[in-house]
């Protein structure tokens, strides 16, 4: 299922292929996808925002509702964006390594309490690198989160504490001998979070607000808590089956995907990480840029970047997904473009069909 996913990512952004302009200052709703529109009939699909800004002018997309209810989406309604988050912990990351509180080929251990165990690989200690970069051995989910049932499962996941982190880990063995091949670990990411945790000596989510979100002007990213400041988020659904699921600052593994964004914050974002919009994280952003290994996905290539995969057409970008939602961000700093994609359309089956063929519509443009 995860290469149904990279590959519908690899189509989503096979257009990054345009040159950039002038950037308007209004988002313009003129020129509907009307592709996306006749795809998305079926009320199943729920809610869709896309952004896409090329040739220096910016085209949004809204289709359906941010819930059952039909509440209204527009640029400022949150969704939840999954592995996107893993960009921002990759950002922390590069942070503090800029202000001399960490090197990537330091030992993960050395960042987490003292009666932490980690299993070692193939290579002796994992480092920040290769959770970094999926390669470091450990396993995509912690094996006693019940996985194969959507609501137990995303329980375990949403309530992992710290206790459990340490007894897994100091049980669990990394086998083989030879080089550690890339393999996708939220489990890693999250062991990542919490090492920023205990570097700043704050929870995850004001970590993120103090070091990037608010730098940034984001003002509608941050964990997913129960209470919401206003009624302007989207539900997210399988199918009719409600799946809004909400985070605490407990949960060990919040770097691997706990944030919620918008289509607002998501354009600073991806604009701030393209060099279109000057911001003093630039320069920590342009070292998450360089490539770290390559690797083949498929037939397509795509290198491992920190906390961003790199096509070769130049384009950067992460895809996300949770349950009842799915979320991709893309940019090309040289063509200076941008794709942003959020709904609470299902995160599984039901949203491939429109996924694979939107892509394949955008990529017979160019």
């Amino acid at each position: 299922m995860k290469n149904r996913y990279i590959l519908i990512l690899v189509l989503i952004i096979g257009l990054f292929s345009c040159n950039s302009n002038n950037r308007e200052k209004e988002i313009s709703t003129d020129n509907m996808n009307e592709y996306l529109e006749s795809q998305l009939e079926d009320t199943t699909y729920l809610g869709v925002i896309y952004y896409n800004y090329t040739n220096g002018s910016d085209t949004l997309f809204i289709h359906g509702s941010a819930s059952r209810t039909e509440k209204e989406i527009n640029i400022e309604t949150q969704f939840e964006i999954g592995s996107i988050t893993k960009s921002f912990t990759a950002l922390l990351l590069a942070i503090a390594e800029a202000d001399g509180k960490l090197t990537y080929d330091d030992p993960i251990e050395k960042y987490l309490p003292d009666s932490f165990i980690v299993p070692e690989n193939s290579t002796g200690k994992i480092t920040i690198r290769q959770l970094i970069t999926h390669t470091s051995g450990l396993p995509d989910e912690p094996t006693d989160v019940r996985i194969q049932d959507p609501v137990l499962g995303t329980e375990d996941y949403l309530n992992y504490s710290t206790d459990k982190l340490y007894y897994f880990l100091k049980d669990y063995k990394i086998e083989g001998n030879g080089p550690v091949p890339i393999a996708h670990s939220n489990l890693g990411y999250g062991l990542l979070g919490f090492a920023l945790e205990n570097i700043y000596g704050d929870t995850y989510n004001n970590i993120v607000t103090k070091k990037i979100t608010k730098p940034l002007g984001m003002t509608r990213t941050g964990l997913n808590y129960t209470e919401h400041s206003d009624d302007n988020y989207a539900d997210g659904y399988i199918g009719m089956d409600l799946f809004n699921w909400y985070r605490n600052d407990s949960c060990v593994l919040n770097g691997a995907g706990a944030l919620r964004s918008c289509i607002k914050d998501l354009i600073i974002y991806a604009e701030a990480n393209a060099g279109i919009r000057k911001t003093p994280l630039y320069t920590a952003m342009q070292k998450m840029q360089e490539v770290q290994m390559p690797n083949n996905i498929q037939d397509f290539d795509a290198d491992i970047c920190l906390g961003w995969g790199k096509f070769k057409n130049g384009c950067f970008n992460h895809f996300g997904g949770t349950m009842g939602f799915i979320a991709f961000v893309g940019f090309h700093p040289e063509k200076q473009e941008i794709k942003i994609l959020l709904a609470n359309t299902p995160y599984n089956m039901l949203a491939i069909p429109w996924l694979l063929e939107f892509g394949r519509n955008e990529m017979n443009k160019n």
